[in-house]
């Protein structure tokens, strides 16, 4: 019935199912239905039943309108965020990143002078704001704004964050950079954590301008051993050539490893 309901509803059936999104049992049907109807009436109604849902009703009804990028809903996000609940906060968090407009961004980064003395945040809440400053960056790159783009992306990078974050924040810097990536790259593939490195080897595998991989491999030489065969085997993985004469170097690398990485890449 739902899912009939989902290709058919219009503005009619908007307030039957506007009355079921503060039920806990049945708001879950109730959105789904909402996520087919592109009408502004939709988020009205969101936001009406945003101020008395509670629980699983009200986690739904945060993330659709982040979502549907409410920008009229950036305002209630932001109280949520402080609303002392922490899956809500998490929730609201989340959805002002998918909304990513300047409005919810500042939402988003001021909420860490709203509590004095600033407040610790849990694991989970870091994750949170990890995520949607990548969803900001991701958001303004799409609208055209490449340096505020940039900025989210150079703050997810940083050392602060956990591997995988740092990854994604990596792998988004070289897409927007290019060759002018090479640094953060090469930081990357100093990195002991594994996961880090492994981003940055696979840049060097995918990545298809040329001249980035070559500013990239040129250090080489500096790097462990074991970087050193994995952005060997990256190179071989090419088809552009890229780096040739760096691998026959490798080739007379004193570490067996190098060495047997070069000589079959060749």
């Amino acid at each position: 019935v739902c899912r009939q309901l989902a290709l058919t509803a219009t503005e009619e059936h908007l307030p039957a199912l506007a009355h079921q999104l503060g039920d806990e049992k049945m708001s879950h049907m109730a959105l789904y239905v909402l996520t087919h109807m592109d009408s502004p009436e939709v988020d009205k109604a969101l936001l009406s039943a945003l101020e008395t849902a509670a629980g699983n009703a009200r986690l739904g009804i945060i993330n659709m309108l982040g979502n549907r990028r409410s920008t009229e809903a950036v305002e209630p996000l932001g109280n949520l965020m402080i609303s002392g609940d922490q899956q809500t906060s998490i929730a609201a968090i989340r959805a002002l990143g998918r909304i990513g407009t300047e409005s919810a961004f500042w939402q988003f980064l001021h909420y860490d002078i709203i509590y004095d003395p600033p407040k610790k945040l849990s694991h989970a809440e870091t994750m949170a704001f990890a995520h949607a400053n990548l969803d900001f960056g991701d958001r303004f790159l799409a609208d055209g704004k490449a340096e505020q783009a940039k900025q989210r992306y150079r703050f997810a990078f940083d050392e602060h964050n956990p591997a995988h974050v740092r990854a994604a924040g990596l792998k988004r810097l070289v897409t927007i950079m290019g060759e002018r990536a090479g640094p953060f790259v090469a930081q990357a593939l100093r990195s002991d954590d594994k996961q880090l490195y492994g981003m940055a080897a696979t840049i060097v595998r995918t990545v298809p301008q040329k001249k980035t991989v070559e500013a990239i491999i040129a250090e080489l030489p500096r790097f462990k051993t074991n970087v050193q065969v994995l952005l060997i085997n990256a190179l071989a993985a090419r088809s552009d050539g890229a780096d040739v004469d760096i691998v026959k170097t490798a080739c007379r690398n004193r570490d067996a490893h190098v060495k047997q990485a070069a000589l079959g890449a060749l």
